[in-house]
C-alpha cells in the first residue's frame, strides 16, 4: 500500500526505511496515466529526510508517459538521460 513503511529503526538520529509503493498517476508532461512499482529508500537525520533514492523501471515508465516516442526510444541511455535531467531540473524548481 502506498505509504506503508517497513523496516527497524535502530537508530533515532539516523534510519534507512524503505516501501514498495504502486500508484495510477498522470504525468506531469504529457498527462498520461501511469503505473508505477517503485523501491523508495529514505535516510533520516533528526527527523528530516537527508536523503532519498527512488528505483524503478524507467523503461516501463517512457512507454506509459511518452507513448510511441516512449516504447520506440525510452531504452535508449540518451533518452534516459534526458529524462532524469528534466526530473531533477523540475525537482529543484519545486524546492526553491
Amino acid at each position: 500500500r502506498p505509504g506503508l513503511l517497513s523496516g527497524s529503526m535502530p537508530n533515532p538520529r539516523e534510519i534507512i526505511t524503505r516501501f514498495y509503493t504502486a500508484f495510477a498517476a498522470r504525468d506531469h508532461a504529457t498527462m498520461a496515466r501511469c503505473y508505477n512499482v517503485i523501491d523508495a529508500a529514505f535516510t533520516f537525520r533528526d527527523g528530516l529526510i537527508v536523503r532519498h533514492v527512488d528505483r524503478f523501471d524507467l523503461y516501463a515508465w517512457a512507454r506509459q508517459a511518452l507513448g510511441t516516442r516512449g516504447v520506440l526510444l525510452g531504452w535508449a541511455p540518451p533518452v534516459q538521460a534526458a529524462i532524469r535531467r528534466t526530473a531533477a531540473q523540475a525537482l529543484a524548481k519545486a524546492m526553491r
